[in-house]
């Protein structure tokens, strides 16, 4: 099942974000208690954002009966649960259900129940660790939904009867390892994506800067041309982001920020500095030895991160929100291994190929001191004394005398 999450993720350094990390244990449902008219998730999305009318509160998702808002990543901590330092904030993701007048509750309800499956099937969890706010606190909480809990759970229940299956542990897709394919495929991937010339061209840097930090520069380049949409090819990214960032993979600033800001996203000095911050992010998080590694131009280097997606089908729902994320990269992948690189032409034949000064005859002729005659060399001519002066002229000025 695929569902729409859009992301407004509350920047690191906010008084209403804790900014510690978390492995996710429970799922934890609210409801806003707000019925004023309006009371969406996009308005609660914009009211974490601004601050939390200044208290420490913040959740992980929104839901209403049209959108879904996530203000926190999965493995971040909030404040939600009423129980300070307790299990409630420190290991369970919070989702808050809308209430507001006029909105369709039963809609609202089967949306946050796909979004509950899905969270279960991300982190591996029962439909046990389910739980009502009121488990932590006691407060009454979710108050629409508590008289009707064990519905809700069912809604869950029958959510999770539609979730596929993942991939076999046999079909996952390492991160980490050599290359996977030649950069001539890579090229010949990408224009087959009508890539522009420039996204081409930085194929090469990745084949150079990839085998240093252990990644296949395979699986990296395919996610620079996921994320960039092959180098912006048709337009700027819903964030006005563009190739002047040098930014492959939409890094952000070390405080985050929303995926809809542009001030939120890394702007690098150049294309060798994005790519090297590209590969030892994912390096991170394929748990690669070595990481974290110090004085990476990677802005969220963080060591949380360390081992989360080993595989490139277990990026989905952490590199990105949509679960489905890996899986299109790996197929994407399969499709660049698959690619013929154009054949080069082979080398014609010189007269001077196997002999003892094959060597010395290339370097000489490379250096421009000696030429060759007609199609090749002539290795075993003697040469005039004229022709000999003017090997010495050509040396003499290499010497600059």
């Amino acid at each position: 099942m695929t569902i729409e999450i859009k992301q407004r993720l509350l920047p690191d350094g906010q008084p209403n974000k804790p900014s510690c990390p978390m492995q996710p244990r429970y799922i934890t449902i609210h409801n806003t208690d707000n019925t004023a008219p309006g009371a969406t998730a996009e308005s609660h999305a914009r009211y974490i954002l601004n601050g939390s009318g200044d208290r420490e509160v913040s959740w992980h998702y929104t839901v209403d009966d049209k959108e879904i808002y996530q203000h926190l990543r999965d493995n971040e901590q909030g404040w939600h649960a009423g129980d300070k330092d307790g299990p409630g904030n420190t290991t369970s993701i919070g989702i808050e259900v809308c209430m507001y007048e006029g909105i369709n509750e039963p809609q609202a309800w089967q949306r946050a129940a796909e979004l509950v499956a899905v969270l279960l099937c991300r982190h591996g969890l029962a439909i046990g660790k389910v739980v009502p706010h009121k488990h932590w606190s006691g407060k009454r909480c979710p108050s629409r939904i508590l008289p009707r809990w064990s519905e809700f759970i069912k809604l869950i229940e029958k959510e999770l009867g539609k979730q596929a299956k993942p991939k076999s542990p046999a079909k996952a897709t390492n991160i980490l390892g050599k290359a996977s394919a030649t950069v001539e495929q890579a090229k010949a991937w990408a224009r087959s994506h009508k890539a522009p010339a420039e996204f081409i061209k930085l194929a090469d840097l990745y084949w150079e800067l990839a085998p240093e930090r252990g990644v296949d520069p395979a699986v990296a380049y395919v996610q620079f041309g996921h994320e960039t949409g092959y180098l912006y090819r048709d337009c700027k990214s819903a964030a006005g982001i563009d190739a002047s960032f040098c930014n492959p993979c939409g890094l952000k600033i070390t405080a985050g920020g929303g995926d809809t800001q542009a001030s939120a996203h890394k702007r690098f000095d150049d294309w060798r500095a994005g790519i090297k911050a590209h590969l030892d992010h994912l390096a991170l998080y394929a748990g690669a030895a070595g990481y974290p590694r110090a004085g990476t131009p990677d802005p969220r280097h963080f060591a949380h991160l360390h081992g989360t997606a080993k595989t490139v089908e277990a990026l989905g729902g952490k590199w990105a929100p949509s679960a489905e994320y890996g899986c299109r990269l790996a197929d994407e992948l399969a499709k660049l291994r698959s690619m013929q690189a154009p054949k080069q032409p082979d080398k014609p034949a010189m007269d001077y190929d196997g002999h003892w000064a094959e060597a010395s005859i290339q370097r000489v002729m490379d250096a421009g001191i000696m030429g060759g005659r007609n199609a090749g060399f002539a290795p075993n001519e003697q040469i005039t004394r004229a022709e000999m002066a003017v090997v010495v002229d050509r040396m003499l000025k290499q010497l600059g005398k």
